[in-house]
């Protein structure tokens, strides 16, 4: 199983022979007037115009995507005959819009906040490999929290991020209303299972057409085609952590990180 640290979001931002990966970051914006005299920046001119604004603005230069508050159905239609336990479909509302990373968190990313001797991927024996654009992997769901937190410590620090802010692993909800990207087909692509793999990585997928070869490697992140939003291997790639945990009904207290 492939497990890669979520996108990061600000306001709050995503283990193993489990692999993760992060790939974006959120900031949850707040009503706050700037502050003049520090020049420091109001959580409101955090806040997005539309969906698929980019914002860009911080030390890592990391692509943010705006997505406005909205409503959407979450999970799998029941006609659709890969329905699996767990997947019906509820409606989700989410009253707070939030910044999420294009793509998942890359190598370079995670050295540049966590340091070069920190790198949880190295000496594993299975499907390893060094480079800047490459997802992180190996890293379980409290490294990505960490890995949030010091961001956040980061940007905070240098003015960037208003007290409120903070950088988080998504909830399972937001990654979804933000792999969907207003859409309602089976992908955020459409319902053609044959245009898959121009969008994601795909380990393994069936189609009306037969079956492609099983995906048993990660690849440099944002080199398939985006979603409507603009964010990048949503459909396949790495596993991705989520901020919440699994329950069988929401919003209650679950048992396991998602």
């Amino acid at each position: 199983m492939n497990k890669v640290l979520r996108r990061i979001v600000t306001a709050m931002l995503p283990v193993g022979f489990v692999w993760f990966v992060f790939s974006a970051t959120r900031i949850r914006d707040r009503a706050q007037a700037d502050d003049v005299s520090t020049g420091k920046r109001s959580p409101q001119s955090f806040a997005g115009a539309k969906a698929g604004q980019v914002r860009g603005d911080n030390d890592l230069e990391m692509k943010l995507i705006w997505c406005p508050p909205g409503r959407f159905k979450m999970g799998t239609p029941a006609d659709q005959p890969r329905l699996g336990v767990g997947e019906k479909q509820v409606e989700v509302t989410l009253t707070t819009g939030f910044w999420l990373g294009s793509t998942e968190v890359t190598q370079e990313q995670w050295m540049t906040v966590m340091g070069l001797g920190s790198s949880p991927w190295q000496g594993k024996s299975v499907i390893v490999r060094d480079g800047p654009d490459l997802p992180v992997i190996y890293v379980s769901w409290n490294d990505a929290m960490a890995f949030c937190a010091k961001l956040t410590e980061r940007e905070k620090g240098a003015g960037r991020l208003p007290e409120h802010s903070h950088y988080t692993l998504p909830t399972e909800a937001e990654w979804e209303y933000a792999c969907r990207a207003g859409t309602t087909t089976l992908f955020s692509f459409g319902d053609d299972f044959s245009k898959l793999t121009d969008y994601g990585w795909a380990r393994k997928h069936h189609g009306p057409g037969g079956s492609s070869p099983r995906e048993r490697d990660f690849h440099p992140v944002a080199k398939k085609l985006p979603n409507p939003w603009g964010f990048f291997d949503m459909h396949g790639n790495v596993c991705e952590w989520c901020r919440d945990l699994y329950n069988e009904t929401l919003p209650e207290i679950g048992r396991a990180h998602v």
